[in-house]
C-alpha cells in the first residue's frame, strides 16, 4: 500500500485512516510504524513516543474520534 515505506510521511495513511471505520492491521516496517503510531496517539509523529521493534504488536482502538492504545507486546513475548 502507498503510504507505508519507512521513509513515508505518515501524515499521508493519517487521511486514509480517518475515514476508516472497520478494523485495519497494518504491517510496515521503522521508523515509519513508530512515527504513525506517535501521530494517531500523540497529534504529532516525533519524538516517537512508541519504540516499535522487529515483530512487535501495538493495537490502537479509535474512541469519540481519539485513537487509544490497547495493547502492546514486544518480540519477546512472541517466542
Amino acid at each position: 500500500t502507498a503510504g507505508l515505506t519507512p521513509a513515508d510521511e505518515p501524515a499521508v495513511l493519517l487521511r486514509r485512516l480517518r475515514s476508516r471505520q472497520r478494523p485495519l492491521l497494518i504491517v510496515g516496517h521503522e521508523p515509519h510504524l513508530s512515527a504513525l503510531a506517535s501521530l494517531l496517539v500523540a497529534g504529532e509523529p516525533e519524538p516517537p513516543v512508541f519504540a516499535l521493534r522487529k515483530c512487535a504488536l501495538l493495537a490502537l482502538t479509535r474512541e469519540q474520534g481519539r485513537w487509544l492504545v490497547r495493547w502492546q507486546i514486544g518480540p519477546e513475548l512472541l517466542a
